[in-house]
């Protein structure tokens, strides 16, 4: 039975297009059925273009973790797997050298799928699901903001930073990492609230159950929020997150193993591999 396949490609990262190239050839080696995201129609003047409406077995995301979340943003209903062409690529496991052997392995049923939890941020009439994180930050980036962070509308700290980041278990190996926050495993269901350099030498990242409200209030002209990167239009001095109602399902090769590809990124050193001697 012929499967359906979406690409979406970052055209930036991908100039040339010869990892897309790579892709559709390897696909319609086994039988797919390929579509394309718009700029690519343009760009190679063939195919079909992605419907909203249509049922794929596997969109192909080329590029880095951005070019993921903004597929995700856009369908957020499809089944996602990376081709890692950025730095980190926590949400693109697959290599751009190793296309081959993902496309066979994914033909032939050798994949497992998950769901990934999302957070909503909501403010006034603004609603927005993130899969990474919200994040709070001072509007000049030499800037101190205030920030008070309540849990079940309970007071839990009062940070000076330059912002706060709530994040998902998704999220916790993007800006949270960074910032100095815990990474928590995908099949966690938790938020991280993370400052964002405090001025504060108590200063801790909390991890929270997914049924719990988090408000933060801070000031509304020196702060701007973000969902995902993405500055939002709230016009109000607080918001509230929480675990949405929504997930988001990736696509992982049979080998995946979270923990494995968390040792890969962050790179220690080979004297380490292996487990206690």
């Amino acid at each position: 039975m012929m499967k359906n396949a979406a690409i979406i490609t970052n055209m930036k990262k991908d100039k040339d297009l010869c990892v897309t190239k790579v892709l559709v050839d390897e696909l319609k080696k086994y039988g797919w059925n390929v579509s394309f995201a718009e700029d690519l129609i343009s760009a190679t003047g063939e195919g079909s273009v992605i419907s909203s409406d249509e049922k794929y077995d596997v969109c192909f995301v080329i590029g880095g973790d951005g070019t993921v979340l903004n597929a995700v943003n856009r369908y957020p209903h499809f089944t996602f797997i990376g081709i890692n062409l950025g730095r980190m690529g926590f949400l693109t496991e697959i290599p751009s050298g190793e296309i081959a052997s993902a496309v066979k392995d994914i033909t032939d049923g050798k994949y497992f799928t998950e769901e990934r939890m999302m957070i909503n941020v909501s403010a006034g009439d603004v609603s927005v699901d993130a899969l990474n994180e919200v994040s709070i930050k001072h509007k000049v980036a030499s800037g101190i903001g205030e920030f008070k962070v309540f849990v079940n509308d309970v007071f839990l700290a009062h940070y000076e930073a330059d912002g706060i980041i709530v994040a998902t278990p998704t999220g916790s190996t993007a800006y949270n990492l960074s910032a100095g926050g815990p990474i928590l495993s995908p099949a966690c269901e938790g938020m991280i609230l993370q400052s964002i350099c405090s001025h504060s030498m108590n200063a801790r990242g909390v991890v929270v159950s997914a049924s719990e409200d988090i408000t933060v209030m801070f000031d509304k002209d020196e702060s701007h929020v973000m969902a995902d990167g993405d500055i939002l239009d709230i016009d109000t001095d607080a918001i509230r997150v929480r675990k949405s109602e929504k997930t988001i399902r990736l696509m992982h090769l049979s080998k995946y193993n979270f923990y494995n590809s968390l040792f890969e990124k962050i790179k220690q050193p080979n004297y380490l591999r292996g487990g206690l001697s």
